[in-house]
């Protein structure tokens, strides 16, 4: 069981390096970036200019100048999704540029499995993307959300429990001597004051930050 799971994730991520692969070789063979075809396709209009693509003509890989007079640009994903392979660390390596372009002239003439390639290598970006999106929640939530609301539970229970020991403490006064109800009585107004003081002075400080920042932000 544990052979079949192993090999099936070595399927997966040999699959998925293999799709992002031939992703990258059109982008490879013209020479451009997301960003350039992204701009091409729904930019057009408002620049009134189209953007060329520049072929690599450095390279050379067998009936490359067929993918090379195509006119479909590549395949893009909307802003600002892209994979981690897409990026010009595993894009432009020097031993994987020849691979790609070779792969996606290979597969330019088999236009469906060329799509069903480019279709997986999307689906693995946006599963990705979801992962990381996931990945990055749970760091905000147990790190930096999940804190902040235990301070804020605790802080609200110490002052009801103050609030509601303040306001029974007189009719605790005839079950304990009068020495001691003056020092008990004594520590909690005390503690309640500190409390109170620090508070209001938490309060008026984020007033004056707020009042700055809008200050800020009408000044043209």
């Amino acid at each position: 069981m544990d052979f079949l799971r192993i090999a099936t994730y070595c399927f997966f991520i040999s699959y998925l390096i293999f799709c992002h692969i031939v992703w990258n070789g059109c982008y490879n063979i013209y020479s451009s970036t997301e960003d350039e075809v992204y701009n091409m396709l729904y930019y057009r209009k408002k620049e009134k200019r189209p953007i060329k693509l520049e072929i690599r003509n450095e390279l050379k890989v067998d009936n490359v100048k067929k993918v090379y007079v195509k006119k479909a640009p590549c395949p893009v994903l909307p802003r600002p999704i892209k994979s981690l392979f897409h990026l010009n660390w595993f894009r432009k390596s020097s031993d994987l540029v020849p691979i790609s372009i070779h792969l996606y002239s290979m597969f330019d003439e088999k236009n469906n499995f060329l799509g069903f390639i480019l279709l997986s290598s999307a689906i693995f970006t946006i599963l990705e993307w979801m992962y990381i999106i996931y990945l990055a929640s749970m760091v905000l939530w147990d790190g930096i959300i999940k804190p902040i609301l235990k301070l804020v539970y605790l802080a609200i229970s110490i002052y009801l429990i103050l609030r509601f020991t303040v306001i029974f403490l007189p009719y605790t006064k005839s079950y304990m001597s009068q020495e001691n109800y003056k020092h008990v009585s004594g520590c909690v107004f005390n503690f309640y004051n500190i409390i109170m003081k620090i508070s209001k002075e938490v309060g008026s400080f984020m007033n004056r930050v707020m009042q700055e920042n809008g200050t800020i932000n009408k000044e043209p």
